[in-house]
């Protein structure tokens, strides 16, 4: 019996931004946290976030923050100072990653 080839997986996830979340997260930042925040926003929206880009959370985050089925990048890539965090969302569309938060990574 032969088996199906494996389908190819995409090499990007697909995200959706809450405009007033993403914006009241901006009030928090610094005018570099800006610049990063709105840029990697317009890339995610347009291509997707890269799936080599996404690290797991921990169950529960900074100040007791609750996380579960969720995922972050680090800003710039790979390893910059600032952070999004995302939860996995399945609907009628598929899957995709809904934005829940932008910040220094190391504290505020």
């Amino acid at each position: 019996m032969s088996q199906a080839p494996d389908k190819p997986r995409p090499s990007h996830a697909p995200v959706r931004f809450d405009d007033r979340i993403f914006q009241e997260d901006l009030a928090y930042t610094s005018v570099t946290g800006i610049a990063v925040a709105r840029l990697s926003r317009h890339r995610y929206e347009s291509k997707g976030i890269p799936i080599g880009e996404l690290r797991l959370t921990e169950q529960k985050g900074p100040h007791a923050a609750v996380l579960p089925r969720c995922l972050k990048v680090y800003l710039p890539p790979l390893d910059g100072p600032f952070g999004m965090v995302f939860r996995v969302m399945i609907d009628g569309d598929g899957a995709h990653l809904e934005y829940l938060a932008f910040g220094w990574r190391g504290g505020r």
